[in-house]
């Protein structure tokens, strides 16, 4: 059978028996189930653009049934083909811990033959699986290294319009903790960022790619010790507004995926020329977060790191000195644009969309342009920095300030 048959009758399926979740399951408290219409809405018209004729896979947690099938109606009513898939119910967090790693983490051969021909592909992203938690770093060790290409890059290849629900502020507990706010004001901070006016980020996201296009280096400075210097010359800008772009959509391989809640600006330095040193107040990591997380740049690389001891900070050096592929390269510079993502009492939510939040990724960064395709990557949060291009400020203590 053909992928686009086999896709037909899963489909088929999915509309008799409906998508593999708790038939009378409510959406938990201050989730975006309490509003699933104008939420799927929004992402199937606006930010997805389905038209007729579209192959949509939506890949979602039991817990979001509501919004699952909220999604699958709206691209129904455009004439859209719409497969739900549940990937995260029943074995799924148990993979890593309980099945050799090299097949705890291949691609599902039937879910992947299933999504080939798939033209939208949009996934509800609530974080970690909870078995990651658990997990011995010399395992975690071995699962990255059998990790394979990512999907992110496989739909690339095909100029598959992709969208991630959550960027890292899907309303959860474990989320709240992480980002340094409650439940109900990651809630808040989640609704708010969803509602921000794509026109407006994508006039901000040009304005910070006009100050960056031309620019040859990036110091970023902060009160705790922070000095880091990087050359960002002739690299290519790239803005998350929330919108799948049409002209990211006529080149393959332009990866037109947008994150949601949207409003950043990414960049990939040149390698080989961060030099400097980055003091992280707090880094989440899966099983924690790590104090006063040091890490020292010479040439383009991490040479060490220091943080006061702890079972994750062991946890991630044991997981650092594995061999991995360009690890301890900056892989991506992160600008937050997006206003409505703060929260009143003038703390800056860790989020890399919260607006002058400056992000550096260390490791993968293909999803910003550049050809770094190792497993591993972690994002370290920057909230007050001074972002200065070419000796002139853009971030001044975590407030965006765009020139004229």
């Amino acid at each position: 059978m053909s992928p686009r048959r086999l896709f037909a009758a899963a489909l088929a399926l999915a509309l008799v028996a409906g998508p593999a979740v708790a038939t009378h399951a409510a959406p938990p408290a201050g989730s975006p189930g309490a509003a699933p219409k104008s939420m799927a809405a929004q992402i199937i018209k606006q930010v997805a653009d389905v038209r007729q004729g579209d192959l949509v896979v939506i890949r979602g947690d039991v817990r979001d049934r509501a919004l699952v099938e909220a999604l699958v109606l709206e691209a129904r009513r455009l004439g859209a083909q719409a497969l739900p898939l549940t990937t995260r119910p029943g074995p799924a967090p148990r993979l890593p811990l309980e099945v050799p790693a090299r097949y705890a983490v291949g691609p599902d051969a039937l879910v992947e033959q299933l999504a080939d021909q798939a033209t939208v592909e949009i996934v509800i992203d609530r974080g970690a699986l909870p078995g990651l938690l658990a997990m011995p770093a010399a395992r975690a060790s071995a699962v990255d290294r059998a990790a394979p290409v990512s999907s992110q890059d496989v739909a690339a290849k095909r100029s598959v319009r992709r969208i991630v629900v959550g960027n890292g502020i899907f309303p959860t507990a474990a989320a709240a903790k992480r980002v340094g706010v409650t439940r109900a004001q990651l809630s808040k901070l989640f609704g708010d960022g969803m509602s921000a006016d794509p026109a407006r980020l994508h006039a901000t996201g040009d304005g910070v790619r006009a100050v960056l296009a031309g620019a040859r280096l990036l110091q970023i400075t902060a009160a705790n010790g922070t000095d880091l210097t990087m050359r960002v010359a002739a690299r290519a800008v790239r803005v998350n507004d929330g919108l799948v772009a049409a002209e990211d959509q006529r080149h393959r391989g332009a990866a037109p995926a947008v994150a949601l809640p949207a409003g950043e600006v990414y960049l990939t330095p040149v390698p080989g020329t961060a030099e400097g040193v980055l003091v992280i107040d707090r880094a989440p990591m899966l099983d924690g977060e790590i104090p006063q997380l040091i890490v020292f740049f010479r040439a383009g690389k991490v040479v060490t790191t220091n943080a006061p001891s702890s079972v994750t900070y062991d946890r991630f050096l044991a997981r650092w000195g594995e061999p991995r592929a360009h690890r301890d390269e900056p892989g991506a510079l992160g600008i937050g644009i997006n206003p409505h993502v703060r929260v009143a009492t003038g703390i800056q939510p860790l989020a890399t969309m919260a607006d002058g939040m400056v992000t550096l990724f260390l490791g993968h960064n293909t999803w910003a342009g550049g050809a770094n395709r190792g497993p591993f990557s972690v994002g370290l949060f920057l909230p007050g920095a001074v972002l200065k291009v070419d000796g002139k400020t853009l971030v001044d203590q975590g407030t965006l300030r765009l020139p004229p």
